[in-house]
């Protein structure tokens, strides 16, 4: 129990760091980069901009997507899935959650300058 605390403590320690190492980077650069990796390995249920596919509910209109800070929630979700709703983990690097991160906070930022009442129903 202590073990799996210390373990979850240390790996949103390194992606706060690489969290951090993202910010260095353009935040555009960094969502650039998140856009690719999203849709090379979320995309397929997601849909290529998060909005939602066939399988896999919009990200933008999500309530853990909205109150997400720095990857806090959605890296967990990332790593370890959502086996109940049938999303597996994904085996991504810190520095590629970041930049999924940064992508998906870039569209929730888009999606709330283009259609703000929309954007928040959820």
């Amino acid at each position: 129990m202590l073990t799996s605390k210390i373990l979850r403590l240390s790996g949103t320690l390194l992606i706060a760091a690489a969290l951090a190492r993202a910010r260095e980077d353009t935040s555009a650069e960094s969502a650039k980069r998140g856009r690719t990796q999203f849709a090379e390995t979320c995309g397929f249920c997601h849909g290529p901009d998060a909005s939602g596919g066939a399988e896999g509910p919009n990200l933008i209109r999500s309530a853990l997507v909205r109150h997400d800070r720095q990857g806090n929630l959605i890296a967990r979700v990332i790593r370890d899935g959502r086996p109940q709703k049938g999303m597996p983990p994904v085996p991504l690097s810190d520095l590629q959650i970041a930049d999924v991160v940064a992508f998906l906070h870039s569209r929730l930022e888009q999606a709330d300058r283009t259609s703000p009442a929309d954007a928040r129903e959820s």
